[in-house]
């Protein structure tokens, strides 16, 4: 016997009543937590069955339940720019530069090659062959 006084474990106690709750069959679960589920939700446009086997394996308290659901009330509109992967245009776009500046370099020297040709040997005669670089196959997503 020890002369200090007991402390009660709160977080056993949320532990306890968790395992309490999960194992619960999903009806009884249900019947548990409607008034929490119309404290959120005025409508009956929810399909409680659905809404209740995505809560059971998460909730520890049934103080928790209507922060936990509250964002399903009303959805924000989200701006276009959350649904584009920018990393995937980022490559295209890099892509297209790098195809853009090849040809420019490449179309630059035959003309250097053209010009510097006709400066030796004074002829007119133009012979331009343009190789292209890439392949459009190259793209890696």
């Amino acid at each position: 016997i020890s002369k200090s006084p007991a402390v009660f474990d709160y977080d056993k106690l949320t532990w306890m009543n968790g395992e309490y709750l999960r194992a619960m069959s999903p009806e009884e679960f249900l019947a548990l937590i409607m008034p929490q589920l119309r404290q959120v939700f005025d409508n009956g446009s929810v399909d409680w069955s659905i809404l209740a086997a995505i809560l059971q394996p998460r909730v520890t308290r049934l103080t928790q339940i209507p922060e936990m659901v509250d964002f399903l009330r009303e959805l924000p509109e989200y701006p276009v720019d959350f649904f584009i992967n920018k990393k995937k245009y980022t490559k295209i776009f890099f892509y297209y530069l790098r195809l853009t500046f090849c040809y420019t370099v490449h179309i630059f020297l035959c003309f250097f090659l053209i010009i510097t040709d006709l400066l030796k040997t004074k002829t007119f005669y133009f012979v331009f062959i343009l190789k292209r670089p890439f392949k459009y196959s190259d793209i890696k997503f």
